[in-house]
């Protein structure tokens, strides 16, 4: 199986390029905290990690954070740290930049402003923080730390730097998304004596189960409706979603290669996805409710981690059309394609 599910998509394509590969695979999606340059409006500018040219980064395993603007001027690069960096993500306000990073032996969170200079360690992981996510009110982080071979997740404030768990240590807990008012976590629980797509109330008590079918990456649609999410069907990933109050679930992609990758749209109508069904990873959008499928992208090349702008009609991906990964945009129906890296740097994630 390809293993279209973005983590592990990015997971295959570090094989090629160094030894975060383990990291990844289990990062499912992991971000550090770091923001633009000066003269880089933060609501048209792109984060990726790269595997830079340099070879005395390379020979240390090191991917740096870099930023550039939707228009498609030059990348800046953000973290020169010289060891691991990688899978960034802008808070909701857009004033910080949270991101993964090893300066300290193992994989935690660290957060910078939105100029890149106030970088400061938030979490430790104690253990290995493998992906996170921000609050909606951008004061809060929930991240997953896999420690014994489990997972749990915890909510950490971003001021204080104080954690509390949110599930137990006695199962496995895997990072989804925030409700869009920041009132539940969803993620897949994994354990002997129950498993499916859970909601739980990181200020409260609650857990609710969403459903028993067990899926990757389950994320909230901005508009609180549906939980979107990626199980296994006979062998092959496939793109369900489910009301997030609980209820039947639709398979959008029945019978149709390997599906993952899900993105919703800002206004929550759409969800980009990545399938292999035509032989190669290629980006689709469709409704939640299973119509008006399109495919984006036509090529022989791999295209990955589509990324939708919150705040500009485009959908943001990687393709490794000459070779190396490269960062590209598009707009939602796959017209005008732009390239906006070409120099080198082969990039392994995105957030927009």
């Amino acid at each position: 199986m390809l293993g279209i599910n973005l983590a592990l998509a990015r997971g295959a394509h570090i094989h090629r390029t160094g030894p975060l590969r383990a990291v990844i695979a289990l990062a499912l999606a992991a971000s550090a905290v770091i923001a633009c340059s000066s003269g880089v409006p933060e609501s048209d500018s792109i984060l990726f990690t790269a595997n830079t040219a340099s070879s005395a980064i390379a020979a240390a395993g090191g991917t740096d954070i870099f930023i550039v603007r939707s228009t498609g001027e030059a990348p800046t690069r953000l973290t020169t740290a010289g060891n691991d960096d990688l899978l960034p993500k802008w808070s909701p306000n857009r004033s910080q930049i949270a991101f993964l990073s090893r300066r300290n032996g193992s994989f935690d969170i660290w957060i910078t402003d939105a100029a890149g200079e106030d970088k400061r360690h938030l979490f430790s992981s104690l253990g290995g923080a493998t992906r996170f996510e921000w609050a909606p009110d951008s004061r809060r982080i929930a991240y997953e730390v896999r420690k014994g071979g489990l997972s749990q997740i915890f909510v950490g404030s971003v001021e204080t730097g104080e954690s509390t768990p949110i599930t137990s240590q006695a199962e496995s807990a895997h990072m989804g998304s925030w409700s869009p008012d920041g009132d539940w976590l969803v993620y897949t629980l994994v354990s002997t004596e129950r498993s499916g797509i859970y909601k739980g109330n990181p200020d409260g008590v609650n857990e609710i189960e969403v459903t028993a079918t067990v899926g990757k990456d389950p994320r909230w649609s901005p508009n609180g409706r549906w939980i979107a999410f990626t199980p296994d069907v006979d062998g092959l990933q496939n793109i369900f979603v489910v009301p997030s109050g609980g209820g039947d679930e639709t398979n959008l992609t029945p019978g149709a290669g390997n599906n993952g990758s899900p993105v919703w749209s800002p206004d929550g109508d759409r969800i980009a996805f990545v399938s292999d069904r035509d032989g190669n990873p290629e980006i689709y959008v469709i409704d939640p409710s299973g119509r008006n499928e399109k495919r984006l992208t036509s090529n022989r090349s791999e295209d990955l981690a589509p990324s939708w702008s919150r705040r500009t009609n485009l959908i943001a991906f990687m393709s490794d059309v000459d070779g190396d990964f490269d960062l590209f945009t598009m707009r939602p129906d796959g017209s005008n394609q732009r390239r906006l890296t070409s120099d080198g740097t082969d990039i392994v994630d995105l957030d927009w």
